[in-house]
This record gives structure tokens, C-alpha cells and sequence, in this order.
């Protein structure tokens, strides 16, 4: 949920429901600050449907600001912009998490999955652990087991949203089979 001015993308959610695995189902929300200020009825939906057990949502930073400039290179981009405070973004937005009565994970993902050593380095010693994906939907990148899907629920990547609900449907019978399942990070990670 980077930040964005257009609303949650409710089809998402509705296309979770409707596939044929136990409820509540694990999802990873990777939310960024500037998302949750700017949408307070689409988080407090998401509240709702966690706490009526559709979903049981794993929050992840995604840094409070995630900045982003489209004429930067990407080594000068994203987190990796000049005069950003990595410390503040991770912080800042672990603040505003709790405020909301989120729980954080202690999962990050890097905005646009741009980061260096030096970065992970200040990460890992916040004691989170950096998630990536080897599944970008909208980047024509395709699931296999053990896969980290990627889309942007955040109204900017329609296309993500569109061959992830089409995924569903064809793994319809799988996951009905419990030949598929979808993992909490925590297990996914081998956490306890």
C-alpha cells in the first residue's frame, strides 16, 4: 500500500474470500505511512475485515514517506534518495502502526524493492527482516511454490490485481484439493 490517491481495492479482497480455503486467510499488507494518513476509511475496512476473521493481515513496513522521484535513477531513488533518513522512515511509520492499533511485523520491504548493504546493514539492526518478491505480477513475473506475490492493492496497478484474481481461478482447484495454500509470512519464514 504505497501511497496513492486512489481507493483500496476492494476486488482484491473479495476474490480472497471466494477461494475455497480455511478462513481467516493470511495476507502480508506492506503499508506505508503516507497511505494510512491518506486513507483512514480504507484502513479502517481492513480493520474491519480482520477483525471479523476474513483475513488474518501480517503488517509490514513499507517506510513512512516511500519516496519516490520518476526522473531519478534508482540508485538515487526511493530510500536510497539524497538527505533521506533511512532511521526515521522505519521508525516513523512504526509509531504511526501502533497509533492505529496495528501490529508490526518484523518484516520491511524496500519501496520499489530498491535498496543497497548499506541499507539492509541499518535494517538488520533495527532487527527487521527485508521481504522481496519473486512474483511482481504487473512486471511479468510468474508464481511458483513458495512464491511472494506481489500487487499493489493501492488503486496504481489494475493490471496486478487483474492476473492475480485470474491466478485464483485457475489455481481454483488446487487450493480446493489443499494442493496450494497460502502461508502467514511467520511460517512462510519459519518463524514462530
Amino acid at each position: 500500500l504505497c501511497p496513492s490517491p486512489r481507493p483500496l481495492d476492494h476486488s482484491l479482497f473479495t476474490a480472497l474470500e471466494a477461494l475455497p480455503l480455511k478462513k481467516p486467510l493470511p495476507i502480508a499488507l506492506m503499508v506505508s505511512g503516507n497511505w494510512i494518513r491518506q486513507h483512514p476509511d480504507d484502513l479502517s475496512w481492513l480493520k474491519a475485515q480482520a477483525a471479523a476473521e476474513t483475513v488474518s493481515i501480517t503488517w509490514v513496513n513499507h517506510s513512512f514517506s516511500h519516496p519516490y522521484h520518476p526522473a531519478a535513477p534508482l540508485e538515487q531513488n526511493f530510500l536510497l534518495s539524497p538527505g533521506n533518513d533511512f532511521t526515521s522512515e522505519v521508525l516513523n511509520l512504526e509509531r504511526l502502526m501502533l497509533d492505529e492499533g496495528l501490529l508490526p511485523s518484523p518484516f520491511f520491504r524496500f519501496p520499489g524493492l530498491v535498496s543497497n548493504q548499506r541499507l539492509v546493514e541499518q535494517l538488520l539492526s533495527l532487527n527487521l527482516i527485508p521481504i522481496g518478491s519473486n512474483a511482481w505480477l504487473a512486471k511479468g513475473e510468474q508464481p511458483r511454490p513458495g512464491s511472494i506475490i506481489l500487487v499493489h492493492a493501492n488503486g496504481n496497478e489494475p493490471e496486478g490485481i487483474r492476473l492475480l484474481k485470474a491466478f485464483f481461478t485457475r489455481q481454483r482447484e488446487t487450493f480446493r484439493q489443499r494442493d496450494a495454500v497460502l502461508l502467514p509470512l511467520r511460517e512462510a519464514f519459519g518463524l514462530p
